[in-house]
């Protein structure tokens, strides 16, 4: 079972940062997960939320924002603002990563900025997920074998429907809604599997039971700890 970073967050850096994602590499997790989102000017950053409250205790929309008025904002904090493409230049090509699309017509930008280089070098390593059809299938459109995952919030079972229009190289199931028949027919399916968010290190022998391909979290390097006892007691 393979340990997915989330977000670039550990213990030590926060989360959406080029000094996470750099830890990861370091320590050896060769696959994490960022959202992005745009902003007024188009540009694409790294943020889970359509505000920066949470992350930056800043009441500031992104797509109310240009880059430049964020860099701004963030400048000297913990975690500035940081551009996919400045992720994607530390991630690739010794890593992969899944970027969660969390704005209309994000998809289509990305598929933009992977046209480029040194990006467009490296598009095997890259997977857009979401859990919008509408943005899935317009991505689809622009691109026929662009790698795409169906993030499912619960009824684990839906992306069978949208798996021939669609062609799905990977399902994310919540980890509260996970069911053993769903992973078996998306493996049927030869789709990977993966499950969000597991913070608990005891939930790691469970999951890898169900025979799920990874799991995604925010403290990858305590869960590759646990997947590594587990390995070593068998």
């Amino acid at each position: 079972m393979i340990i997915v970073g989330n977000h670039g967050a550990t213990t030590k850096k926060a989360a959406h940062t080029l000094a996470g994602i750099r830890e990861y590499k370091e320590n050896g997790v060769v696959m994490l997960t960022l959202s992005v989102r745009l902003t007024r000017d188009k540009k694409l950053v790294l943020l889970s939320d359509t505000t920066l409250d949470r992350s930056h205790n800043l009441p500031l929309r992104v797509k109310a924002c240009t880059l430049k008025e964020l860099q701004k904002r963030t400048s000297g904090s913990h975690n500035p603002i940081c551009t996919l493409d400045e992720a994607l230049k530390t991630i690739l090509p010794s890593s992969i990563v899944i970027i969660e699309l969390k704005d209309t017509g994000s998809g289509l930008k990305v598929l933009e900025l992977l046209t480029t280089k040194p990006h467009r070098d490296h598009r095997d390593n890259v997977m857009l997920a979401s859990s919008s059809i509408r943005e899935l299938k317009r991505v689809r459109g622009l691109h026929k074998k662009m790698k795409l995952c169906m993030i499912m919030k619960s009824n684990p079972f839906a992306f069978v429907a949208w798996e021939k229009a669609i062609g799905f190289t990977a399902v994310a199931f919540h980890r509260l809604h996970l069911n053993n028949l769903a992973i078996s027919t998306a493996h049927k399916l030869d789709i990977f599997t993966y499950t969000y968010t597991v913070n608990r290190q005891s939930a790691v022998n469970s999951l890898a039971r169900q025979k799920l391909d990874a799991i995604v979290t925010d403290y990858p390097l305590k869960m590759l700890e646990a997947l590594t006892a587990d390995t070593k007691s068998k």
